[in-house]
């Protein structure tokens, strides 16, 4: 579960608004999107994806058990067909047209979540990479990322897969936000300094933020 600190909701309301990530993203999956649909987005963290995707469906219940982020979620000026819930996702007895996992839960909690949902069409996004980009050092994830591929062979369930790749950076306003964040997401040894995270950054021309940290995020999508 993301530990959404005061720093950590500023940091992804900042990366989340800067670029046009959510809109690439959305244009990946307008294919496999219906106007008719409900959609659960389950683990929605700020919700930036079920809003972007709103105008896509019926009605998008964006779930989040965190409070922090689904408070900072209602503070937006959301589209009227969707509707924030904090709560664990299992806690729901409601039934949908889709099922929505970006960047959240194992494989196996995926499908728990899938059956008692049951949805006509599950949608997962997750991370295609091992190694953890804000760190200073060289750091590993542990999420079992390569897991998904490997159960729904397994169990005999259907999929389609895409690979893509967006840049999806974050923005900095004083090199001290910009060493706060390594501080807050680093997971190597290495020392978090001025000049290791400077070495790091973009310089920008822009009246609002000073720095870029440029990342690309490499991503599986599946479509069960």
């Amino acid at each position: 579960m993301e530990r959404w600190s005061a720093d950590a909701v500023a940091f992804m309301r900042d990366a989340s608004e800067y670029g046009s990530f959510y809109a690439r993203l959305r244009v990946t999956l307008l294919p496999y999107l219906s106007k008719d649909d409900t959609i659960c987005d389950a683990g929605c963290g700020l919700g930036y994806l079920a809003q972007a995707i709103a105008g896509d469906c019926r009605r998008i219940v964006a779930v989040d058990r965190a409070e922090a982020a689904d408070k900072a979620m209602r503070e937006r000026d959301l589209p009227c067909n969707m509707e924030p819930i904090c709560a664990d996702v299992f806690s729901l007895t409601e039934r949908f047209d889709m099922l929505l996992c970006s960047y959240f839960g194992r494989s196996a909690e995926i499908l728990r979540l899938r059956e008692r949902l049951a949805p006509k069409r599950t949608i997962v996004i997750q991370r295609s990479c091992a190694a953890h980009r804000f760190s200073i050092g060289v750091a590993e994830e542990r999420h079992g990322w390569q897991g998904m591929e490997a159960i729904l062979t397994e169990r005999g369930i259907p999929y389609e897969k895409k690979e893509i790749a967006l840049e999806f950076g974050q923005p900095f306003r004083t090199l001290s936000d910009a060493v706060r964040f390594f501080e807050l997401y680093n997971k190597s040894g290495a020392a978090v300094t001025e000049q290791a995270v400077a070495a790091r950054l973009t310089p920008l021309n822009d009246a609002q933020y000073a720095y870029y940290l440029p990342q690309t995020r490499e991503m599986n999508i599946y479509i069960l």
